[in-house]
């Protein structure tokens, strides 16, 4: 049986079966300097802490600063 078909059949997208997250290298070292600087600055939000991010080097999108 095609492999499209089989997941069709179980009504599965066949997109998800083949999908690998990606784990990038500056994960850990990120989320530590991110609760860092949230314990220190606890009223400044996902915003603020990505603009001091920045400054500070890292390449880093608010987006992804809101999801840790």
């Amino acid at each position: 049986m095609n492999e499209r078909r089989a997941y069709r059949v179980l009504g599965q997208p066949w997109a998800a079966q083949r999908y690998t997250a990606r784990v990038r290298d500056d994960a850990e070292p990120l989320t530590g300097r991110i609760i860092e600087l949230a314990s220190v600055y606890d009223r400044y939000g996902s915003p603020r802490i990505t603009v001091m991010l920045r400054n500070e080097g890292w390449n880093v999108h608010h987006e992804r600063v809101e999801r840790i």
